[in-house]
């Protein structure tokens, strides 16, 4: 998925849709709001697709409305992005309080 961040959103579509079919019938999940697309874009999926159907079934599980908020994830999903420094475009010779101001 890290190759082919293109397939997240049907893939996320797809497992909302299975899920919806065996644990929510009364109130199914329409989706995931932006702040958890956006997260699901910038995670390396090192469980590739299978990673990514374990996440929205636990969402899906715990989301208490019809749509998986970042509230709903898993805590060690949450975490591994959160963690993750984007330090492109962070010039070499940038001193340490510079570049703490750009993350």
């Amino acid at each position: 998925m890290r190759r082919r961040p293109e397939d997240i959103r049907p893939l996320v579509h797809h497992f909302v849709t299975k899920y919806n079919e065996e644990y929510r019938a009364e109130q199914p999940v329409s989706g995931v709001d932006r702040e958890v697309e956006r997260l699901m874009y910038d995670y390396t999926w090192p469980g590739n697709v299978r990673e990514l159907e374990n996440v929205i079934e636990r969402a899906m599980i715990l989301c208490p409305g019809v749509t998986i908020s970042v509230d709903d994830l898993p805590t060690e999903f949450k975490e591994s992005v959160y963690n993750v420094l984007h330090l492109e475009g962070i010039p070499a010779d940038a001193k340490l309080n510079d570049t703490l101001a750009m993350i």
